[in-house]
């Protein structure tokens, strides 16, 4: 008899394991018909529009909303709880969004607490040589090129140069990278020198659970909630 009830807790663990896999495959696939919808629907119009009007100020409010529903529509395809806590009201004025990188999703909660509020990103110019992140990446931020010290130096003064006369946000990862460790990596200085030069605030934000939501450099994606944590701001 004792045998017999191993056997049971081995079978019964076996299926549900494997009706835990089948979850994940049906899961991914449908998250994933969702977002080829989104770009459809929104991401080719955007990039249209990009291409059509892509320093023009008239077109900006429309450009940005779009990029708005975008985000936001995707975070919803994922089907999952998201959570937000601010110790101060989002403010109105052009700040530097620092925060820390787990995931692609990353993007997506960042881009969405902006709401609507134009903003530039500053990634790395290995990301804006993809096909169709590049486009995006290219048109709405600036590149930095880290291969040496010349290289980043020139890419943060051209993007200190790009807000000096502009409003908008800056959105930074300032660890230079992804992280899935469960721990913040030192920070580059980058964003220090974005702050002295142009005089504008520093809003931190946090973003915990990212990782096990869609982790990097995966293909499937688990259903877990998400949570934020902005603010406050400091000089």
């Amino acid at each position: 008899s004792g045998f017999i009830q191993i056997m049971e807790i081995i079978v019964k663990a076996l299926v549900k394991h494997y009706l835990y896999c089948f979850f994940i495959v049906l899961y991914t696939v449908t998250v994933y018909c969702f977002f080829a919808v989104v770009i459809v629907v929104l991401a080719l119009p955007l990039g249209i529009l990009l291409i059509a009007a892509p320093h023009n100020k008239r077109f900006e409010r429309l450009i940005f909303w779009f990029l708005d529903l975008l985000y936001k529509a995707i975070i919803a395809a994922f089907m999952v709880k998201v959570s937000r806590n601010t110790y101060n009201p989002l403010p109105d004025l052009p700040v530097i969004m620092v925060a820390n990188h787990q995931s692609a999703v990353d993007i997506m909660l960042l881009g969405s607490l902006c709401n609507g509020y134009p903003h530039i990103w500053y990634a790395l110019s290995y990301y804006a040589h993809f096909p169709f992140l590049g486009f995006f990446i290219k048109k709405l931020g600036v590149p930095v090129d880290r291969s040496n010290n010349n290289r980043a130096a020139f890419s943060l003064i051209k993007l200190i140069k790009r807000v000096a006369s502009s409003s908008k946000n800056i959105i930074i990862f300032p660890e230079g990278g992804r992280f899935n460790d469960g721990t913040i990596h030192p920070f580059l200085r980058g964003f220090v020198v974005i702050a002295k030069k142009t005089g504008r605030p520093v809003l931190p934000i946090f973003m915990p659970y990212n990782g096990a939501l869609y982790p990097p450099r995966s293909f499937f994606i688990y259903p877990r909630s998400l949570h934020v944590e902005v603010g406050p701001l400091f000089v």
